[in-house]
């Protein structure tokens, strides 16, 4: 047990029952997205250009526990919850690996004012994760050039 731990015990990010950053039952209750049969989205060739995406896997429904430990996670003050998060996506992002063979993780970046507000790139810190179970490199190839609208607001 980390000393952080102990000082400051942790509460589950998708219930807030102390004991760990994301209990075994709300890991539990991770829907994936889709049946495994249509978990990969094929890229519309009308708004792709080229191979900008090719494939891609949502690890769960964004619903419940995953929406609570994701929000903590971004909006909380919470990096420590990057790695459990990880390991619960990985059966997803190993399956997608099976389709699309070894290839390096690119982390889409924060713009620098919300990289200052939460200290951290929540999805570096996915992808450092990701990566380091997978064995795959993490690329930060890709530069946020403006502010744009919060996701969850679109």
């Amino acid at each position: 047990m980390a000393l952080i731990d102990v000082l400051l015990p942790p509460s589950c990010a998708g219930c807030g029952r102390f004991g760990s950053l994301l209990c075994d039952a709300c890991r539990a209750s991770f829907r994936s997205a889709s049946p495994a049969a249509v978990t990969f989205v094929q890229a519309d060739p009308s708004i792709v250009v080229g191979e900008a995406l090719t494939l891609a896997v949502s690890a769960f429904r964004y619903e419940a526990a995953v929406r609570n430990a994701l929000q903590r996670l971004k909006y909380g003050a919470s990096a420590r919850l990057a790695r459990p998060l990880a390991i619960a996506a990985l059966p997803a992002f190993r399956s997608l690996l099976e389709v699309s063979g070894p290839l390096p993780i690119v982390p889409v970046p924060v713009h620098p004012d919300r990289r200052r507000e939460r200290g951290y790139n929540q999805a570096a810190l996915l992808a450092s994760w990701l990566g380091r179970s997978a064995g795959l490199p993490v690329i930060e190839a890709l530069v946020r050039g403006r502010a744009t609208t919060k996701q969850h607001r679109l």
